[in-house]
C-alpha cells in the first residue's frame, strides 16, 4: 500500500512499476490520498490501484494506518508500504516479501545503503537515530527512517500506532521490539530523486523526543 500527498507525477509510474513485477499473485494495490489538492487520486485510480482518501492531509503515519487497516480488511495476509514519490525501486519487492513467506519474519524492513545516493545530513541523522533507538529498546536495525517495509497481517493487528508524522516508523519497531516480533533486513536501492524531501532536522528531533517519550511509557 502506498501512501500519497500531491504526488499525481509519480504515482502512476511507481504503480506501474509494482504492476509490471513478475510476482506469483498479482499484487493489490492500495494508495491512501492523504487530502491531496492536485489530482494524485484520480492518477492513482487510472493506474489500477484501490483508492481511499482522506478529506484533509492527516499525515504519513495516519495515512498508513488507514491503508494498512484497507488491506488487512480486504484480506491480504502480507502487506507492503511504500512511498509514492520514486523514492524506493519496486523491483526490490520480492526481496521484502521473501523472508515472510518462508515464515522467517514478521516484519521486513528494508535499509539504504548509505552511498553518494544519500545526502549527508541524511546518512547522519539515519546512523545517529538508529543507534539511539538500539540503546533504548534493544533492537539493533540499520535504518530505522525507511519507510520500505513488508508485513503479515497478524503484525499489522500488532503495531498499531498513534503517530501521525514522520515518526510512525519508529513507532512500528517500538512495538516490534516489545512484542518481540521476528525482524529482518533486507539491503534495498538508495534512491534519491528530490534531495529536499524525507525526514528534516526538526522531523528528527521530534522523532528523538518521541523515543524518549516511549520509552518512559
Amino acid at each position: 500500500m502506498v501512501p500519497a500527498f500531491n504526488e499525481r507525477s509519480r504515482v502512476a509510474s511507481v504503480l506501474a512499476a509494482v504492476g509490471a513485477l513478475r510476482l506469483p499473485e498479482r499484487p493489490r494495490m492500495i494508495v491512501v490520498d492523504d487530502g491531496s489538492s492536485d489530482g494524485t487520486a484520480e492518477v492513482a485510480k487510472r493506474a489500477g490501484a484501490q483508492v481511499v482518501s482522506h478529506r484533509v492531509n492527516l499525515g504519513k503515519g495516519a495515512a498508513l494506518l488507514t491503508g494498512v487497516e484497507a488491506a488487512v480488511a480486504t484480506g491480504a495476509d502480507l502487506v507492503v508500504v511504500m512511498d509514492a514519490d520514486g523514492q524506493h525501486d519496486p523491483s526490490d519487492l520480492p526481496l521484502l516479501l521473501e523472508p515472510l513467506k518462508a515464515g522467517r519474519a514478521d516484519l521486513v524492513l528494508g535499509y539504504r545503503q548509505f552511498t553518494s545516493a544519500m545526502p549527508p545530513a541524511m546518512r547522519f541523522g539515519n546512523t545517529l537515530l538508529s543507534g539511539i533507538f538500539a540503546a533504548l529498546f534493544g533492537l539493533r536495525v540499520r535504518d530505522t527512517q525507511c519507510g520500505f517495509r513488508a508485513l503479515t497481517a497478524e503484525a499489522c493487528r500488532s503495531l498499531r500506532w498513534t503517530a501521525i508524522d514522520y515518526a510512525v516508523e519508529t513507532e512500528m519497531l517500538v512495538h516490534a521490539a516489545r512484542r518481540r516480533l521476528r525482524v529482518v533486513e533486507v539491503p534495498i536501492a538508495t534512491v534519491y530523486l528530490d534531495r529536499h524531501k524525507g525526514t528534516t532536522a526538526i522531523d528528527g528531533l521530534r522523532i528523538l523526543a518521541s523515543m524518549l517519550r516511549w520509552r518512559l511509557d
